[in-house]
């Protein structure tokens, strides 16, 4: 019995020792499970207990952060933005995870000015479009035009005006003509 109490006992540290490398190499799977078996053998082990609470709490944020770099890579900006917004509330100072829910909430922003854009572009409002892009210029100076929008109303704009300077010549002309 007391061979038996040492194996296990020699057993529980070689655990405990792999769950302390996978806790510190950010391999909570693994933490997780070490700990766990830990506990399930001892339930009142030293010091498994808080490293099992903060492992599977890592573990929860790490896979928010997956998500929410997954969701970014697809340009998914709600859900990104959702999730990023989860996983502060859990840890406001997770890695970058402020830096890229500012960047989702200015990637989302930018592309419904853009999708304004194209409906406003369908309607015809050219300076509408011009004024959306200049908003979309203060965001992101670099954000692409796909479809041409900008250019295409800037011509069209271009086009009323001369048409309005001819009707004004013609109208000081008929003045004159009059006079």
């Amino acid at each position: 019995y007391v061979d038996s109490e040492k194996e296990i006992g020699r057993r529980l540290e070689q655990l405990y020792t792999e769950g302390l490398a996978a806790f510190y190499t950010e391999d909570w799977d693994k933490a997780y499970q070490r700990f766990q078996t830990i506990l399930s053998e001892r339930p009142n082990h030293k010091n498994a207990t808080g490293k099992l609470e903060e492992a599977e709490r890592q573990r929860t944020l790490a896979k928010l952060y997956g998500q929410a770099t997954g969701a970014v890579r697809s340009s998914d900006w709600g859900s990104a933005i959702q999730t990023l917004e989860e996983l502060i509330q859990n840890s406001a100072d997770y890695k970058d995870a402020a830096q890229l829910l500012k960047n989702a909430r200015k990637q989302k922003q930018l592309k419904e000015l853009y999708a304004e854009a194209k409906t406003l572009h369908a309607a015809q409002k050219w300076e509408a479009i011009i004024r959306v892009f200049e908003q979309i210029s203060v965001i992101d100076s670099n954000y692409p035009d796909v479809e041409d929008l900008l250019p295409s109303a800037q011509k069209e704009v271009d086009e009323l005006q001369r048409l309005a300077e001819l009707n004004d010549q013609y109208s000081h002309a008929l003045r004159e003509m009059d006079a």
